[in-house]
């Protein structure tokens, strides 16, 4: 009974954060900002090759997989919209 309590709540919160943060993400649908993140990506992504020199970690470079992917995707985006 306690855990049905506990993913009724979760459920409900998990819902009211998902509406109140759709409001502030709705900038990364604009293609004008794609060059901030691109950048903030790559910082992101240097500081994380910096983690793996310090220590080497398996889920530090499944992180860093996970940014390369998502850059190389905005980028092809970011160039096809130029062109």
């Amino acid at each position: 009974m306690f855990l049905l309590a506990v993913r009724l709540d979760t459920s409900v919160h998990g819902d009211e954060h998902s509406k109140l943060f759709n409001l502030y993400w709705d900038f990364i649908k604009n293609k004008k900002y794609y060059t901030f993140i691109i950048f903030f990506l790559i910082i992101w992504a240097l500081a994380l090759i910096k983690e793996i020199y310090d220590k080497n970690l398996l889920v530090v470079y499944i992180s860093l997989f996970s940014i390369f992917t998502t850059l190389y995707l905005m980028i092809k985006i970011h160039v096809q919209k130029q062109h």
